[in-house]
This record gives C-alpha cells, structure tokens and sequence, in this order.
C-alpha cells in the first residue's frame, strides 16, 4: 500500500508491506528548506496495548508472545501513556517511536511478531 500528500509545498509518503507476522512501513519526506539551521523531525510512533513491556529491540506481551522492532533510523524510545478501554478505565500502555532529523529523510520499520513458546 502507498498513501502520499503534499501539504504546503511538503511531499510525504507512507509505503506499507505485509506478510501474516511482519510488517514494514516506510516513511519518506521532504520539506522547502526555507531556514537550513532548523531541521525537521520526523517520528514514526507504535502504540502497544496493555499488557506490552517494551525493552530495547521491541516488546513482549504477558503471554510470551514477542514483537521485535527495527527502525532505520536507529534507537527505539518506549514512553509510558495511559490507554483507555472505556472513558472509566485507565491502564498503563506504551508508545514505542523511531525518529529521523533533516528536511529529506526516509525511515523504515519492521514490525515481526513471534508467538509465544508452547505451554
């Protein structure tokens, strides 16, 4: 799948591949450089449900089930949030996110899931 836009003289796309546990999705962008000393950041953000723990490479579920994360761009940052199943029910959730800085960047993520050991 490919999803593009071009806001304010920006081109943007999103390309999106999947097989049954992995997917990959690429982002690229490129704003009119109208001041270079002050770059762009672009971030791609995960939302994990409840119940996730992220570490430094991706997350595992409570039931084993693993989600390794690669990012083109580097280091993947996990920051806690608050998930609401209803408007009564908070829980701790993450956001797992990937960033790139300049005025063209592109960044890749794949997402491959593993399902738990056997019991």
């Amino acid at each position: 799948y490919r999803l593009t836009d071009a806001p304010g003289g920006s081109t943007r796309a999103r390309d999106i591949t999947f097989t049954a546990r992995q997917v990959s999705v690429t982002d690229t962008a490129a704003v009119p450089i109208t001041d270079p000393l002050t770059p762009w950041t672009w971030v791609q953000h995960w939302q994990l449900a409840p119940g996730w723990i992220p570490d430094a490479t991706g997350a595992t579920y409570t039931d084993g089930t693993r989600l390794d994360i690669v990012c083109s761009a580097g280091a993947l940052t996990a920051t806690a949030v608050t998930s609401y199943i209803n408007e009564s029910t908070p829980e701790a959730a993450w956001d797992v996110s990937c960033s790139a800085t300049g005025t063209s960047v592109s960044v890749t993520t794949t997402l491959t899931i593993t399902p738990p050991p056997p019991v």
